[in-house]
């Protein structure tokens, strides 16, 4: 789907062409009508392309990602977790492709379609970095919700969850993909700075936004892989402690489990066999055993 705007500019109005969805058909229209490069067409293309800004003699190119409000919980790819927008801009002509809805781009649009004054292409990219940006807002308070509920799991409760390991990897994977897309992001945002002092207020605010998101998400990422270490320590105290208890045990049982070889073997010629109290001389030792490693065992406080 193709939409024309036409707005005022600096010198001649701005033609703002909008593309939802496109197919090769759009594609075709748009390097057949517009000089559309096949290459940034292949960058169109690719699904997992990160954020860049790359300028040539005419104007720019421009890759951002917003995030996919509906994605999955255990998404923690970039295709995954974020949609890409796709811009170009040359002369006063300004192309938007994107392959899903994205309200903000609307918003935009109507904002600058109220402005009685010119503006440039360069504002508009501006603002569409600061909606892409804002997009990702629910996802670092959605996060840091995350670890806190893993946080209060891992104190409070006596056994371990298998399915929390996984949990906190692929949150530790999520923010750390966030992190890396929102800090291109922020790459792209430097190459789209004014010297105008009234457009250089609304250029500081959305690279503050970027830097507060970036600031969140690492340490989104820490903690989350903070608490997979220290879920990791209490799976090796409890194998450890589990180990600790089967060896009290064998300590116990290897003395009377000797004793008890000994004299199963089948020699005619064994002296104690004839004893008359032999049998509860046996136990008697066995018993002494027992006692002697607990207590030795109790003094080094290892019970």
């Amino acid at each position: 789907m193709i939409r024309k705007l036409i707005m005022p500019g600096d010198e001649q109005p701005l033609c703002w062409i909008d593309v939802q969805s496109p197919g090769a058909i759009e594609f075709e229209a748009l390097h057949q009508t517009y000089d559309f490069s096949l290459e940034h067409i292949q960058d169109c293309l690719d699904p997992e392309h990160l954020p860049k800004a790359e300028p040539f003699e005419e104007g720019h190119f421009v890759i951002l990602r917003a995030y996919q409000q509906d994605a999955p919980a255990d998404a923690h790819t970039v295709q995954d977790l974020s949609t890409k927008i796709a811009i170009y801009t040359k002369d006063h002509l300004l192309i938007t492709i994107h392959r899903m809805p994205l309200p903000f781009i609307e918003e935009i649009a109507k904002r600058f379609e109220q402005r009685q004054k010119a503006f440039s292409t360069r504002q508009i990219i501006v603002h569409l970095i600061h909606e892409s940006l804002e997009s990702y807002r629910p996802i670092v308070v959605e996060l840091i919700k995350q670890i806190d509920e893993y946080e209060a799991r891992l104190f409070q409760e006596e056994e371990l969850q298998p399915q929390m390991q996984r949990a906190l990897y692929f949150l530790k994977r999520k923010a750390g993909v966030l992190r890396n897309i929102v800090f291109l992001m922020q790459e792209v945002l430097s190459a789209f700075r004014s010297d105008k002092k009234h457009q250089s207020f609304y250029w500081q605010d959305t690279l503050d936004l970027a830097q507060h998101l970036q600031n969140s998400f690492r340490q989104a990422e820490e903690d989350a892989g903070n608490l997979l270490n220290f879920y990791l320590s209490l799976a090796a105290h409890q194998t450890n402690e589990v180990m600790r208890i089967l060896t009290i045990f064998s300590v116990f049982f290897l003395p009377l489990t000797f004793i008890v070889g000994v004299y199963g073997m089948n020699f005619e010629y064994m002296p104690e066999l004839k004893m008359h109290y032999g049998y509860f001389g046996v136990w008697g030792v066995m018993v002494l055993l027992t006692v002697v490693i607990y207590f030795i065992f109790k003094k080094k406080k290892w019970l």
